[in-house]
């Protein structure tokens, strides 16, 4: 059984043959629960690409986790969970916060994310979207 190539692998084989230059802006799947969480922990909804994301990937943190680029959202630097999915494309999976304390700090933000994990089995509008990020907005500039 041939074992399924990870984004881990092809990211080593892309950044040795390009010899850690600057990294290209690359396209990436991104669906319901990656949508959530750009919403939610970034405030920022992708309404741009319809399913689809351009990432620049700056470094390889762990596992499936990179930091990233935001390159339609003016080069925001995220953290993204990047896997390659049952048919062999680059999919964001999630998007993790930036601060080390987000999930104390934000727990309201996150109670949201899991409720809407459960309501919406991962399935959003652009509205709902809207609605996340607006969220987002308000419970930060609330906290500072």
């Amino acid at each position: 059984m041939v074992k399924q190539k990870t984004f881990s692998d092809y990211y080593k084989e892309t950044s040795n043959k390009h010899g850690n230059n600057q990294p290209e802006v690359e396209t990436f799947f991104l669906r319901n629960h990656g949508n959530l969480t750009l919403a939610l922990r970034y405030g920022i909804v992708n309404n741009l690409h319809r399913g689809k994301i351009k990432l620049q990937i700056k470094k390889h943190i762990s596992n499936d986790l990179y930091l990233v680029y935001l390159s339609d959202f003016n080069n925001t630097l995220a953290k993204a969970i990047i896997k390659v999915n049952k048919y062999g494309k680059k999919q964001v999976k999630s998007f993790y916060p930036m601060e080390k304390t987000w999930f104390k700090k934000y727990k309201e933000l996150e109670r949201i994310k899991s409720q809407c994990d459960q309501d919406y089995g991962y399935f959003f509008k652009e509205a709902d979207l809207n609605e996340l990020a607006k969220k987002h907005h308000e419970v930060k500039n609330k906290s500072t």
